[in-house]
């Protein structure tokens, strides 16, 4: 609805506007997935030679979702807070490789005169471990990838409310390191 103001000019009610802002937000979640869907697709640093899960770092994750809630549920008028953390990839492990490559060059010639060059080319590949104390091997670690966190939503009774909704995100992106754009606070269902 619209409603005029002293000067004759027409004003949203305030009920239109956070309709607005709420279906803008939405429509912004959406965007942002559908845009992640496709990136996994083309982007070759999402191949990697070695790739592992662990159970311990899903483990971490719920635990920093957790933590985060209780640090955000002390917020004056929060009241309860739920958190989701998205995260950009899965845990990598890289590890070193010993690569051995072999060229060589077969020239023959024939009773014609002809002269005909043979290359050939055999690249070897094997994961470099080392002896443990205990006996046996294990790979050698180049380096370890932990998952980048992408955005955060945050469910809150006091969501509703745009101080507490500015304090929450502020926390949030101050906390996790990401940018406020990347954080998004609800106000929960009663």
């Amino acid at each position: 609805m619209l409603r005029k103001s002293t000067d004759g000019k027409k004003i949203p009610s305030k009920g239109t506007v956070i309709k607005f802002s709420l279906i803008m937000l939405v429509a912004g979640v959406l965007l942002m997935v559908l845009m992640r869907v496709g990136d996994d697709e083309r982007d070759p640093q999402h191949i990697t030679p070695a790739i592992s899960n662990p159970p311990v770092l899903q483990t971490q994750a719920d635990t920093l979702c957790v933590r985060l809630a209780e640090m955000l549920s002390l917020v004056e008028g929060a009241g309860k807070v739920r958190v989701l953390i998205h995260e950009s990839r899965s845990y990598e492990t890289v590890f070193a490789r010993n690569t051995t490559s072999d060229r060589s060059v077969l020239t023959e010639e024939d009773a014609a005169g002809g002269v005909r060059d043979n290359f050939q080319e055999r690249t070897t590949e094997t994961i470099v471990t080392i002896n443990r104390r205990e006996g046996g091997e294990t790979p050698l670690v180049l380096y370890e990838n932990a998952p980048r966190i992408e955005g955060v939503l945050i469910v809150a009774e006091g969501g509703g409310n745009i101080v507490v909704r500015d304090a929450l995100v502020r926390a949030a992106s101050g906390l996790l390191g990401i940018p406020i754009h990347n954080v998004i606070v609800l106000p929960m269902e009663r």
